[in-house]
């Protein structure tokens, strides 16, 4: 596969990332799946960022898009999308269908499926089983990127089922924007389908730090009174310890 983005430095050294990845993979093999709350919470970034410490610390590992509400793993590696025909497959995943990263060492793609057979091949619980005991035979960790929970329709595969077949199930909520009721109604209909979240991750992308929500509370006053904008904003600007 051949992928410009693919080399893009992701920041899997960080502290925080190493804590989360050792979280998620604490037993030496299995699945993950990732969920969120609602749409655009990072979870695609998430996955991707999980599967390269995985390849990183010697793990062969599968990065897998079930996410068909946006399909951004497939789009931003740029991965062709092929017919998975799940219901054929009774020994191992067919190589035609994985997909290898040819700039990092033990990391391959399952793009997103392009046939719907397997879509609701994905919808029976027993079969969900079947397909994460291939994975698993033939990775040491299995990523799943997957599409919010409650998000259903017949394109979609259910991130409940599937987390009640994984090893374990992360929900990615975004700072600041995703109410306190959304994750509360998440997690309640995650454990209503048996599973319990192994972790819930707070993406604090668009979250502004102290010294930027200060800074915008400043910027009210510049037509009010230019001074006391530019000394309030020079004070901000000089305190310590506001990032």
């Amino acid at each position: 596969m051949t992928n410009s983005k693919n080399k893009t430095a992701l920041p899997t050294s960080y502290a925080e990332i190493n804590r989360m990845h050792k979280n998620a993979f604490s037993t030496l093999k299995g699945t993950v799946i990732i969920t969120s709350a609602k749409s655009n919470e990072g979870t695609s970034l998430f996955s991707h960022i999980m599967a390269l410490k995985s390849a990183e610390a010697g793990k062969k590992t599968l990065l897998v898009d079930l996410n068909m509400k946006n399909m951004s793993l497939t789009s931003s590696l740029e991965l062709k999308r092929l017919e998975w025909k799940l219901p054929d497959i009774k020994t191992v995943l067919p190589k035609k269908i994985i997909q290898p990263s040819e700039n990092i060492k033990n990391l391959s793609f399952l793009a997103a499926p392009l046939d719907g057979e397997s879509i609701d091949y994905l919808k029976d619980i027993k079969n969900i089983q079947n397909f994460l005991k291939l994975a698993e035979k033939q990775f040491d960790h299995v990523i799943i990127d997957t599409t919010p929970v409650g998000t259903l329709n017949r394109y979609n595969a259910d991130p409940i089922l599937l987390g009640s077949c994984a090893k374990k199930t992360i929900l990615i909520t975004m700072a600041g924007v995703t109410s306190k009721e959304k994750i509360k109604k998440a997690i309640n209909q995650l454990e209503e389908g048996g599973v319990r979240p192994a972790g819930i991750v707070i993406n604090d992308f668009n979250n502004p730090s102290l010294k930027e929500a200060l800074l915008n509370f400043v910027a009210k006053f510049k037509k009010i009174s230019p001074s006391l904008h530019n000394w309030l904003r020079k004070k901000v600007l000089n305190a310590k310890g506001l990032n």
